[in-house]
């Protein structure tokens, strides 16, 4: 919303806070809420846009930099790569077991839980040193088996996904979750593993089984911020720069389910619809049937709640949206869109009703001879 929009107060601002409560509390809030289909909600609300792109932009950056295997933490399931000069009995792929020990003729059993491949390596060659003068050991991961990342709302397989790439992005999270549902709003959450506290993941696919997804953030600190894109509205560029974002064990990406939208005032059907993905004021309208008579066609407001609880509003030209001389708005979760009525047409109009009541009146009153 611009800066020229207004806090409404008294009884105005109270129906409006009113509905727009309502519309949180049933799931239907635009950026700072939403509720998963599974249960539970995202508890903050993302930051402004400029904020957010910030910070997307420092993850990116941060995460691409982190590409040297050299550095990555081995855990169960993980496929270790072990050359070893001149010993073809220990040049084998071997996976890390659920206790994150590895078996190897001559050393047996070797711990590598918790340790980056670097420090893998060290520990191989010194261990190998006992039986080999000057050994010589590399390791690199064949398969990332032990980072997952769980992806939850409008996908057609939610639950946990286990990376098998290191260059893994939003996307192949999310394709490796079947993609998005027809339900999917456009919203994409995500939040970062390394902002919260300890993960256990097991606990992550209980909760989903569950069917609680507050679980999923319950480990994260009382001011962490998701990461969001609305795919309808972000700049190709902001959006392949999103998708692309690498992803690490312990993320939560949560895809939103479209909400509602309050619809009143001066249209033929006023009421609370589901909110279509991409909807715009024009289409907004066209749901609620069209503009009745006596409707402004240059006063269409519309009223969102901002993530610190206040209400904006602003107000369009319905009649230049139409007419192609301002570009059309699109329409968030729990919108209030009011279109407001002309003065000048609130008397012929109620002319035209009396007469109209009158007519009905008059055609069902039975005429004794």
């Amino acid at each position: 919303m611009k800066a020229s929009s207004m806090v409404f107060s008294g009884q105005k601002s109270s129906w409006l806070l009113s509905a727009l409560s309502c519309a949180v509390l049933s799931g239907v809030m635009g950026c700072s809420a939403q509720v998963a289909p599974t249960g539970g909600q995202i508890s903050n609300p993302p930051a402004t846009r400029a904020e957010n792109i910030e910070r997307l932009g420092a993850l990116h950056a941060r995460r691409t930099a982190e590409g040297d295997d050299r550095e990555y933490i081995v855990g169960p399931g993980d496929v270790l790569g072990i050359r070893a000069f001149d010993f073809d009995d220990l040049s084998r792929p071997v996976r890390v077991d659920g206790d994150g020990n590895i078996a190897l003729p001559l050393l047996e059993t070797v711990h590598v839980g918790g340790k980056t491949v670097s420090a893998v390596e060290k520990e191989l060659t010194k261990q190998l040193g006992e039986y080999m003068y000057e050994p010589y050991v590399t390791v690199f991961i064949d398969e990332y088996r032990s980072q997952q990342v769980v992806v939850v709302g409008a996908v057609e397989k939610p639950g946990l996904i286990t990376l098998v790439d290191r260059d893994s992005t939003v996307l192949d999270a999310i394709a490796a979750s079947g993609g998005m549902t027809e339900a999917a709003a456009g919203r994409i959450y995500v939040i970062p593993g390394e902002e919260r506290q300890s993960v256990d993941m097991d606990q992550l696919a209980r909760a989903l089984d569950d069917k609680t997804t507050q679980a999923l953030v319950e480990n994260a600190d009382s001011d962490i911020q998701p990461l969001m894109l609305n795919t309808k509205e972000a700049p190709q560029g902001v959006e392949r720069f999103f998708w692309s974002l690498p992803v690490r064990g312990g993320d939560v990406i949560v895809v939103a389910t479209s909400g509602d939208f309050i619809l009143q005032g001066w249209v033929h059907k006023p009421g609370t619809y589901k909110l279509q993905p991409g909807l715009t004021l024009r289409g907004a309208v066209a749901t609620g049937g069209g503009l009745r008579f006596a409707a402004d066609r240059n006063s269409v407001r519309v009223h969102r709640l901002t993530a610190d609880g206040q209400i904006d509003t602003e107000t369009f030209s319905y009649e230049a949206i139409v007419n192609d001389q301002i570009p059309d708005v699109f329409i968030h979760e729990g919108d209030v869109v009011e279109v407001a009525s002309s003065k000048m047409k609130l008397v012929p109009y109620g002319v035209y009703q009396l007469t109209v009541d009158l007519v009905r009146f008059g055609a069902g009153i039975k005429v004794v001879p």
